[in-house]
């Protein structure tokens, strides 16, 4: 969501600045008196004084600026991924990243056998993790969930995710 938000603050601003160099340079034309460049205001300005607000061309414009602003609005209020999980510790503060906690689990996962291929996704409060397998699913499904605990436990985040395990027949 930090790059989404990121790419949308750079499309704002940049429109904002090119509807501002616009703007001013039609302001400039005007006070010359030219005709406009670009934004025919004098149309819309004749357009505006014989509408009136609850005319459809109005009523569809505000309509669509309402909804791009609650879409904006849902799309900030939207939680994204924890970047860190924090650690439990008396001492000081610290977290582990993420992703590198989904690179260890997998790592955990494929070094059992039977698991030929893993994934791990980690959540605010779950690790799911993915596996192949070529032998028993269930036999593999109880062994990944115990090492996978043992591994939180051992970065002592054990009580603070949920781990979810789902195994599938290989096709290899």
């Amino acid at each position: 969501m930090k790059i989404a938000n990121r790419v949308l603050a750079v499309a704002a601003a940049l429109g904002l600045l090119a509807g501002g160099v616009l703007v001013a340079a039609e302001i400039a034309l005007a006070g010359l008196g030219r005709e406009p460049w670009i934004i025919p205001y004098d149309d819309w300005y004749s357009s505006a004084r014989a509408e009136q607000w609850d005319s459809p061309g109005a009523r569809s414009l505000f309509l669509a600026v309402g909804v791009a602003g609650m879409v904006l609005v849902a799309l900030q209020l939207m939680r994204a991924r924890p970047r860190s999980i924090p650690l439990e510790s008396g001492i000081a503060q610290a977290g582990l990243a993420r992703r590198s906690l989904e690179q260890t689990l997998v790592r955990t996962a494929e070094s059992q056998p039977g698991v030929a291929t893993a994934t791990a996704r980690v959540r605010r409060h779950r690790a799911r993790i993915v596996a192949g397998t070529r032998g028993p699913e269930d036999e593999v499904r109880s062994r990944l969930e115990d090492v996978a605990r043992a591994r939180l436990r051992d970065l002592g985040i054990d009580g603070r995710l949920d781990v979810a395990i789902r195994v599938h027949r290989d096709k290899k």
